[in-house]
């Protein structure tokens, strides 16, 4: 099941830098407030749900679960409680 749920993020984060592209000056101010928002991390991140540490590379960084199901939430779907987390490029293009 967990490795559905990455293979689903890793593809959603493809289309990721698209999800904005259209919005008018005020929601990208409020997107970018939001994205300013969320806690990422780099280096090495230890996933104890997971038993193992993940290192995020350059180019990447680490949301932890809370703030990868806001993301999650904020592209449309359900609040869940089984995201580990979710890794995002560091750039969108």
């Amino acid at each position: 099941m967990r490795s559905k749920l990455a293979a689903a993020v890793l593809v959603a984060l493809l289309f990721a830098p698209s999800a904005f592209a259209d919005d008018a000056p005020a929601d990208r101010a409020a997107e970018l407030a939001f994205l300013r928002s969320l806690n990422y991390r780099t280096g090495d991140v230890p996933l104890s749900e997971a038993g193992a540490t993940l290192k995020v590379r350059e180019g990447f960084r680490f949301l932890g679960s809370k703030d990868a199901d806001k993301v999650l939430q904020a592209w449309g779907n359900p609040p869940s409680e089984d995201v580990l987390g979710m890794l995002v490029p560091t750039s969108p293009g």
